[in-house]
């Protein structure tokens, strides 16, 4: 479980923390987004989610949150790449995407 924590952890600072280094990019691709402000949108959110942790995992156990974390990367990533075509939509316009980032 430590092993899979680990790396679950990995992918979810590693798509945040790589929109910095080609912000030019992002920003063409996806609109008006602020490396800083997502940064700090991130760690807002992984602040709330670590207080919500011991209670998530008193009443679903380890494994379950895991799987639970799991599935809230997997929809945050589904989200941020453009979404499922016939539940989300996949129009990624040119600077109609920063939304999707942020959410993500």
């Amino acid at each position: 479980m430590l092993l899979y924590m680990s790396v679950l952890n990995l992918l979810s600072d590693w798509t945040c923390y790589s929109v910095a280094p080609i912000a030019v990019l992002t920003s063409e691709a996806f609109g008006a987004i602020d490396p800083e402000q997502l940064v700090v949108v991130f760690l807002g959110a992984n602040a709330v989610a670590t207080a919500c942790e011991p209670i998530i995992l008193s009443r679903l156990g380890l494994r379950k949150t895991v799987v639970f974390g799991s599935l809230l990367l997997m929809t945050g990533s589904i989200i941020k790449s453009g979404g499922l075509p016939p539940i989300i939509g996949s129009s990624l316009d040119k600077g109609e995407g920063e939304w999707r980032v942020y959410l993500g």
